[in-house]
C-alpha cells in the first residue's frame, strides 16, 4: 500500500504508512525524494506534504525533521520576517547534530541574507558561531558529497541548482563562511 502511495507522489501518506510499520530507512528514502521534488522545481508548496505527516515520525528521522524546520525557514522568508529567522535556524541545526541532505540547502540560503541588515541586526555572535560550527561541520564531514548530490543533481531553475560539483557546494558555503565572519568582526 504504501508503495502505491509513493508511485503517485503521495509522500505524506507513504511516510505516514511507513511510519506505522516502522520502515525508517524508507522514510528517509521518501524525504530524499521529497528535497528532490522542491530543487527541481523551486517551489515551497512541493514541501507542504510535510505538514500532513505524523509529528512523532517526523521526530524520529533526521531529515525529515530538517525538512520540515526548513518549511518554516522559507515560510518566514517569504512573508519577509527575516528577523524572526534566527530561532528556527539554530533549531534547525541544534535538532539534527548530524548534517545531512537539507543542510547545504539551507546554507546556501543563507548567504543572502547575511547582507540583510535586519538579519544580522536580529542575530547574535552566538548565533553567527553555531552558524559557523554547522558550516564547519559540513564541510568536514566524510559524506559531504552524498549531502551534496540532491543539489548536484537537481535541474530546477533557482540558484541551488545552478551548482554542478562539490567544489561549486564547498565554495558557497565557504562564501556564507566568510559572510559569518565579516558580521562577527562588527559586533
Amino acid at each position: 500500500m504504501a508503495t502505491k502511495q509513493l508511485d503517485i507522489k503521495q509522500y505524506a501518506s507513504a511516510i505516514n504508512l511507513y511510519g506505522y510499520i516502522g520502515q525508517y530507512d524508507r522514510i528517509k528514502e521518501i524525504s530524499s525524494l521529497i528535497l528532490s521534488d522542491y530543487l527541481n522545481s523551486g517551489e515551497p508548496k512541493n514541501l507542504f506534504c510535510i505538514q500532513s505527516i505524523n509529528k512523532s515520525v517526523v521526530s524520529r528521522v533526521g531529515i525529515l525533521k530538517s525538512l520540515a524546520i526548513y518549511l518554516d525557514i522559507i515560510s518566514l522568508m517569504i512573508e519577509d520576517s527575516t528577523e524572526e529567522l534566527w530561532v528556527p535556524i539554530i533549531s534547525f541545526f541544534k535538532s539534527s547534530p548530524e548534517p545531512n541532505q537539507v543542510w547545504p540547502v539551507l546554507l546556501v540560503d543563507l548567504i543572502s541574507l547575511l547582507n540583510n541588515g535586519d538579519f544580522i541586526g536580529a542575530c547574535s555572535s552566538e548565533n553567527l558561531y553555531q552558524l559557523l560550527a554547522s558550516c564547519q561541520l559540513l564541510i568536514d564531514s566524510s559524506s559531504k558529497e552524498l549531502m551534496y548530490m540532491p543539489m548536484i543533481n537537481s535541474t530546477g531553475h533557482s540558484i541551488v541548482s545552478k551548482f554542478k560539483s562539490v567544489k561549486d557546494v564547498d565554495d558557497s558555503i565557504q562564501l556564507l563562511i566568510y559572510s559569518c565572519l565579516k558580521a562577527i568582526s562588527v559586533f
